[in-house]
């Protein structure tokens, strides 16, 4: 066997390779995306606490910001909008996040309209934020890992 061609051969593989990562990394969210998307839906839980603001703080925090917030990212990255969300590997953890994020909801706007406790609707916005950025970050993170382990069993 020639020797150029096992060569040529290995630098096509590696030049696919980085190819492959650099489309990744161009494809992925910025880093700010999961925050920003956490501070979002919290900020249409706790709007509840505020009758004022209400129907204003859900429009924004459940419809035009998280809107706004992925535009940007698509704009800022060329992320695609909650690509693989329901993938085999990710349902699971997708599933229950938006279980605990529906329950803690539910949960602190029975307790405002039984007790009218403020701090209950405050405590579960914090409570939904935190899950939905840990499970935007860990969807990211998944991703990326699962672009990564690309190996096709050829030594390099």
């Amino acid at each position: 066997m020639n020797d150029q061609d096992i060569s040529q051969a290995r630098d096509a593989l590696s030049a696919a390779d980085r190819a492959h990562d650099a489309g990744i990394r161009a494809g992925a969210r910025p880093i700010w995306y999961p925050l920003a998307l956490g501070l979002s839906v919290a900020f249409a839980l706790g709007s509840f606490a505020f009758p004022w603001l209400t129907i204003t703080g859900v429009v924004l925090g459940a419809v035009i910001l998280p809107v706004a917030i992925d535009m940007t990212a698509r704009r800022v990255s060329g992320a695609s909008p909650l690509s693989n969300s329901f993938a085999a590997g990710t349902r699971g953890p997708v599933i229950a996040s938006i279980v605990i994020v529906v329950a803690v909801a539910a949960g602190a706007l029975v307790l405002l309209k039984t007790t009218g406790a403020v701090w209950g609707v405050l405590a579960g916005a914090g409570i939904v934020g935190i899950v939905t950025a840990w499970c935007t970050w860990w969807l990211e993170r998944r991703r990326r890992a699962a672009g990564r382990s690309h190996d096709d069993g050829f030594a390099r």
